[in-house]
């Protein structure tokens, strides 16, 4: 089945302008509506992808509904990938319905349709907690330089060396800045998966990126998708190296060269520290242990890095 993509992501924005005379026939004021969520508001899309069902959006949907009061308007969107038609939903439901769309062109799709100056993510399958919308906003409204808040108790936190290495960052734990998402690209129309993960480290790349260290979602273990196929896990393969590469050799560049280990450093009058934990890009205390030795020179601490013994 060909997907015209450039029609479904004309027909979002011809939705977005519909979404608005829909408030004005409910009696509320187009303009100032439309003027309030640009300024301040929230774009909540809830994504139903081909295999979803009926009872996973409205699983998603009502913990959308049932969102603690908000200091700003907001908005809700679902975009249906299905081939049916999504059923009747709440009054204040928008949807967008693109049957067949990769899933990058459909996320795109939500955000051309978005109206606020915020836009949260709720996929189908996934619930939040009542408190979600209102912390992850309490945490940007007032910092303007936080392009992107998500919330997780991952004792690791941000960094953008470990995103680069893979995705830990859910979609439907994020918050962003509507401005910031369409000033790194916006999603990749063509992507089938980790379509979010891309989208992550190019606004990490230009904006500033923040952990809200708690867990306000219930997230679907999600079964394998296409990826299965072949010709999938060929394609992404070629993603995650192209994602992937350029950062690693800037990673690389920043660690020093190791060098053989060398007796005269064990001299009576100093103090040192003897770690030894691999320099594993795919590990995670390999991982901190860079970003600890690198924030320690950084300080001024001379780093020596050798070989690790194996007796």
């Amino acid at each position: 089945m060909d997907i015209d993509i450039d029609r479904l992501i004309i027909a979002a924005r011809y939705n977005r302008g519909k979404h608005a005379r829909s408030d004005e026939s409910r009696g509320m004021s187009s303009s100032d509506m439309t003027d309030d969520l640009a300024q301040r508001g929230v774009s909540v899309v809830l994504l139903a992808r081909a295999d979803d069902t009926a009872a996973d959006l409205q699983l998603a949907l009502a913990s959308v509904l049932r969102q603690e009061a908000l200091a700003a308007p907001w908005e809700i969107i679902v975009v249906d990938v299905r081939t049916d038609a999504p059923p009747g939903l709440s009054e204040r439901v928008h949807v967008v319905h693109v049957p067949g769309a990769p899933v990058g062109a459909a996320r795109q799709a939500g955000l051309e349709a978005a109206r606020g100056a915020f836009i949260a993510w709720c996929d189908a399958g996934d619930a939040w907690a009542p408190d979600h919308l209102a912390a992850l906003y309490a945490c940007v409204r007032d910092e303007p330089e936080f392009a992107l808040v998500y919330a997780s108790d991952d004792p690791l936190g941000f960094d953008t060396t470990r995103l680069s290495t893979g995705n830990f960052i859910n979609a439907s734990d994020t918050l962003a800045r509507v401005a910031a998402v369409h000033a790194a690209g916006g999603f990749d129309l063509h992507a089938q998966f980790d379509e979010e993960w891309d989208l992550w480290l190019r606004i990490a790349e230009q904006f500033a990126v923040v952990q809200l260290p708690r867990n306000l979602s219930l997230l679907r273990e999600r079964p394998p998708r296409a990826r299965r196929q072949t010709s999938h896990i060929t394609e992404q393969a070629k993603f995650r190296e192209r994602m992937g590469s350029a950062r690693r050799m800037h990673m690389q560049q920043r660690t020093r060269t190791i060098q053989a280990f060398d007796p005269d450093t064990w001299r009576d009058g100093r103090r040192e520290l003897i770690m030894q934990a691999p320099l594993d890009n795919g590990l995670s205390f390999g991982i901190v242990t860079r970003e600890l030795a690198l924030g320690l020179e950084a300080l001024g601490v001379w780093i020596e890095s050798g070989p690790m013994r194996s007796d």
